[in-house]
């Protein structure tokens, strides 16, 4: 069952009525688009962008798993700590990328929100992390 979400504003007028409920409605729909959408990498992607340029490519998993492996370049900020580290180590408008694990794991999709939230404007997140990088016939370190 679908259901629309929407805001009731009290009105008298009927035309008034129907159409800020549906402002309010769209407006709705936008900020949850917003809230879910997180713009994703391919491998390919990746590759391109680390070919053109610096990437601030950030693993997001514990301290020992990157010791263990990582790709070549990443920095290490764990995800209970990607917040405070962050806003030390990069400006809000710079370019972000995050990984994790695979697809299964969320760590990367909740630091890239974790980072939103603290208005970093540019986080990507590398979905199929270390072993989609490995899959591709990538190497680690």
């Amino acid at each position: 069952m679908v259901t629309r979400l929407s805001i009731l504003k009290k009105s008298t007028d009927p035309v008034s009525k129907y159409w800020d409920n549906r402002f309010e409605t769209a407006n709705l729909s936008t900020k949850i688009a917003e809230f879910f959408y997180m713009e994703k990498l391919t491998t390919e992607q990746l590759e391109s962008m680390r070919e053109q340029k610096e990437v601030n490519l950030v693993d997001v998993l514990s301290e020992e798993h990157f010791e263990n492996e990582h790709i070549e370049g990443a920095i290490n900020i764990p995800l209970d700590e990607i917040g405070s580290k962050a806003l030390e180590k990069f400006d809000k408008d710079e370019e972000i990328v995050v990984y994790c694990k695979d697809t299964e794991c969320s760590a990367s999709p909740k630091a890239a929100k974790k980072l939103e939230k603290l208005g970093f404007q540019n986080i990507k997140d590398y979905e199929v992390g270390l072993k989609g990088w490995k899959e591709a016939g990538n190497t680690t370190v």
